[in-house]
């Protein structure tokens, strides 16, 4: 007979488990130091191979709760979706996939019920009940993530493939035409390939892959709860290298006059220099074996976006625990300035990412919402001619990420500096006793 505890005991859904665990590993120094000892490894091969050329201090950080619950979110929506396509999602996970759907709708508030109403029908309603293209106008056609349209949309065409439509094969050809691969190659916009179907086609022919899909915390782990990058500033003339692509961009920058072009050799200098910085360091098996890491499968990617985001991305897990993953990013100083503030490529534009200082008020209060929105930075910092990894204070941290928000020499400033300031006293205080 179970115990009166086991009978009122509430279920955790799977989103909010993973969200504690990682939570609880947001706070283990095992990983920490592991992942900072690896950024020092890292930090110290680039300088090694590349001793002249000038990049800015790397920075670590880690993911604030927030950051990590709307990423947690996402890998839901995605894993289910996946579900849904495979022919194996359960009704609960139906449920919860509509419940996270309204949740994104809801994140712009010029978007009305009828949304909703098209999501719900896609998902419980059998395809000949659906206005196909009604759908593509009301909800594809919005301001919704691209992330939220890819999983709707490989919903759509998966029950448009298991139907018996008349019109099947030029619906899925309009599909292709205005949201897949033949969109992208057309306009020659990655992104504009929302559909992203041979990642479905993988799953369909990897039994490992799909195995995945039911190991639901492991598919939700934020495998970039940790990261650091590496913001190369300048390559210096007469760069010696063996990279013919290299070489040739560097000549170019050195011939153009016109200052436009020149910065525009420059920047692709840049790019082509940390591809190869990210391909000799996973092919690098005596670094990888001493930081006792190995490259996450399917993990290394060369992002090149036109809103101008160019960099190159990869992944890494702890050989002792799996769930020690960290991520590296390698861009160019151009990159990460229109990835700042109102630049083009700003992080902060996407929905649900605005930076927001909470509402000054009652100290405690404030610190707490404020643990809650901020990433905790670590500087790899140079000390008597050696990299070493400095954590950042609560202050530090605060005036990195809204840096834009807070200016100096304000009211606002002041106060927040004040709060923060009597905050950490405290803490020390509390630690001594």
């Amino acid at each position: 007979m179970s115990s009166i505890r086991d009978e009122y005991k509430v279920q955790k859904s799977s989103i909010q488990e993973s969200y504690e665990r990682q939570l609880i590993l947001k706070l283990n120094k095992e990983y920490e130091d592991i992942s900072n000892n690896a950024f020092v490894m890292i930090t110290n091969y680039f300088k090694e191979l590349y001793p002249e050329v000038v990049i800015e201090e790397p920075k670590a950080r880690e993911k604030s709760p927030k950051s990590l619950y709307g990423k947690i979110k996402n890998l839901q929506i995605e894993r289910i979706s996946k579900l849904f396509v495979v022919g194996e999602v359960k009704d609960s996970e139906k449920e919860e996939l509509l419940n996270l759907l309204i949740e994104r709708v809801h994140e712009h508030k010029e978007l009305k019920q009828n949304v909703i109403n098209y999501i719900q029908q896609l998902i419980y309603d059998d395809i000949n009940a659906i206005n196909i293209e009604e759908f593509l106008a009301k909800v594809i056609e919005t301001n919704l993530s691209a992330s939220t349209k890819t999983a709707l949309l490989r919903i759509l065409k998966h029950k448009v493939e298991e139907s018996n439509l008349p019109n099947k094969s030029n619906i899925l050809q309009q599909l292709e035409n205005k949201y897949g691969s033949t969109r992208a190659k057309i306009t020659g916009k990655v992104e504009d390939d929302l559909l992203r179907y041979e990642t479905i086609n993988m799953l369909r022919n990897d039994a490992e892959k799909r195995e995945n899909l039911y190991d639901v915390q492991d598919y939700l782990r934020a495998k970039d709860l940790r990261g650091m990058k590496i913001v190369i500033c300048d390559i210096p003339q007469n760069f010696q290298t063996e990279n013919e692509n290299l070489r040739k961009l560097l000549e170019r920058r050195e011939l153009a006059s016109n200052p436009e072009i020149k910065k525009k050799y420059n920047n692709e200098s840049i790019i082509e220099l940390s591809k190869e910085f990210v391909d000799r360091l996973s092919a690098n098996s005596k670094l990888l074996e001493a930081m006792n890491v190995e490259v996450i499968k399917d993990s290394r990617k060369h992002k090149n976006k036109t809103n101008g985001y160019i960099a190159d991305h990869i992944k890494f897990q702890s050989k002792k625990d799996k769930t020690y993953c960290f991520e590296l990013q390698v861009k160019s100083v151009y990159v990460e300035e229109i990835a700042k503030g109102n630049g083009s490529a700003s992080h902060s534009k996407r929905p649900g990412k605005e930076r927001v200082l909470p509402v000054i008020g009652v100290g405690v209060n404030f610190i707490k919402e404020l643990q809650y929105v901020l990433p905790k930075y670590t500087l790899i910092t140079q000390k008597e001619g050696t990299y070493i990894a400095r954590k950042c204070s609560l202050l530090e941290n605060t005036k990195m990420f809204f840096q834009n928000q807070l200016k100096p020499n304000t009211k606002e400033y002041e106060e927040v500096q004040n709060i923060i300031t009597e905050y950490e006293e405290n803490q020390k205080e509390a630690l001594l006793q």
